[in-house]
């Protein structure tokens, strides 16, 4: 499905560039637009269509968004034949330079604001029986060619400041093979961050670890190399919190299982405080009628990233960002340390939580 929107969408703008121009250009100038989003896809793990990808995605976006507006319109007067050619091309026209100077002024704006992560706080009370502790919440890092290791050094600056008992990571590590991790020093890196929890970091994987797989990486290994404890349907218990680790729904697919049910991954001592880390916040099933955790974490959404996305995700998830209820359980999601795709923010942000369980 996703597949079939995506070549309709590719579709829908050729059709719309082509249009735009005339002799030649109305052939060259949509396939450049075309063929360069779809080249800077599939090879990715080069630096150069790392970039690339970053234009074109955003001009793809912004250009589909205003084409769809004036499409359904302009269909309409076709129909009722009120329309002609030179009005259609410069419609098109306009949108294409449009489309093409917002991509510029999201480029401008929007890669500093992700380099830029925020830190939130959010203390949550606890009974006086239990004995406070505080985490450090990230989620989302997509490690890739255009990743600068300085965000990694000030993340382990901050976390030398608020001195967590431990870390959460809440999936989608990297989108490179781990050769390439390495030999850019992202394990030192990460090894450093992971050092600073005073009592462990623990982490679950994302759907972007379903798609490494594929390459070849075994990106579980390479987590619990730099320090991770990875939960795949597994609880763990410590002197603080019973934490349970969901398996992703793509890495499931993947792997051809089912993720295991909630009641089988309760803790049994309803008494001690319950934590579960999810990388996507599709919520606990229906199904499952047992005692709620204290609060549950996701990313994955990365709060819609940049327009249209901003909009569109509120219609995809029910609970896309921030804290509220899924299925009646307290419910986190972060919109994430990094981003996917282009480093790019806008009408959303980058960040870290620091969550203080407190009586």
């Amino acid at each position: 499905m996703f597949l079939l929107m995506l070549l309709l969408g590719f579709a829908l703008l050729f059709l719309n560039l082509s249009k735009a121009f005339s002799n030649k250009l109305k052939f060259i100038i949509p396939s450049i637009f075309v063929l360069g989003t779809l080249f800077s896809f599939f090879f990715r793990e080069y630096i150069f269509f790392c970039a690339t990808q970053t234009f074109f995605f955003i001009f793809t976006c912004i250009a589909l968004s205003f084409y769809l507006i004036f499409d359904l319109p302009l269909l309409f007067l076709k129909i009722k034949k009120k329309t002609n050619i030179k009005k259609e091309q410069k419609i098109s026209l306009t949108i294409f330079f449009i489309s093409f100077i917002l991509t510029i002024i999201f480029l401008i704006f929007g890669i500093p604001n992700n380099a830029n992560y925020k830190i939130r706080n959010l203390s949550i009370p606890i009974s006086k029986e239990h004995s406070p502790f505080s985490v450090v919440f990230f989620t989302d890092l997509h490690l890739d060619p255009l990743f600068k290791a300085s965000k990694l050094e000030q993340l382990a600056i901050h976390l030398d400041s608020l001195q967590p008992d431990y870390i959460f990571f809440g999936g989608d590590l990297a989108d490179m093979d781990i050769s390439a991790l390495n030999q850019k020093g992202f394990d030192k890196l990460l090894q450093t961050i992971t050092s600073k929890a005073k009592k462990g970091t623990y982490a679950v994987l994302g759907n972007h670890e379903a798609y490494m797989t594929r390459n070849g990486s075994n990106s579980k290994e390479w987590m619990q190399y730099v320090g991770m404890k990875v939960l795949v349907d597994s609880t763990i218990c410590n002197e603080d919190f019973c934490l349970t680790g969901r398996q992703d729904f793509q890495v499931a697919r993947l792997n051809e299982t089912e993720r295991l049910p909630l009641e089988k991954l309760a803790p049994k001592d309803t008494t001690r405080l319950w934590l579960l880390l999810d990388h996507q916040p599709h919520g606990i099933e229906e199904t499952y009628q047992g005692p709620l955790p204290l609060l549950s974490l996701s990313g994955h959404t990365h709060n819609g990233q940049f327009f249209p996305g901003t909009i569109l995700i509120d219609l995809i998830w029910p609970l896309d960002y921030g804290l509220g209820t899924i299925n009646n359980a307290p419910w986190l999601v972060s919109s994430g340390i990094d981003s996917w795709g282009p480093p790019v923010r806008i009408g959303s942000d980058t960040e870290i939580w620091f969550l203080s369980f407190t009586p």
